[in-house]
């Protein structure tokens, strides 16, 4: 919350940790989230921050970007069909 709150007020000196830090803190959360679903460790770069050798693992070492996009899309198709649909 630290993070929205310094972003909005443009205040990014008032944040509780660095940026890296959280970034670093996330990466391994998910990491050993990946490792738990797949039932094995997993193997790393640590330049690339990409999963090594285990293309299962890859496959859940994705990001939906339109994840929202599509909410709206699918909302805004449904407001413009006919009534009666």
């Amino acid at each position: 919350m630290n993070f929205v709150s310094a972003i909005l007020n443009d205040q990014s000196l008032n944040l509780n940790a660095e940026i890296t830090e959280g970034h670093k803190s996330t990466w391994l959360y998910q990491l050993g989230n990946t490792a738990q679903c797949i039932g094995r460790n997993l193997h790393c770069d640590l330049q690339t921050r990409r999963v090594l050798r285990d293309p299962e693992a890859m496959a859940l070492w994705t990001r939906e970007y339109d994840h929202f996009g599509s909410q709206e899309s699918k909302r805004d198709q449904r407001s413009t069909e006919p009534a009666g649909r």
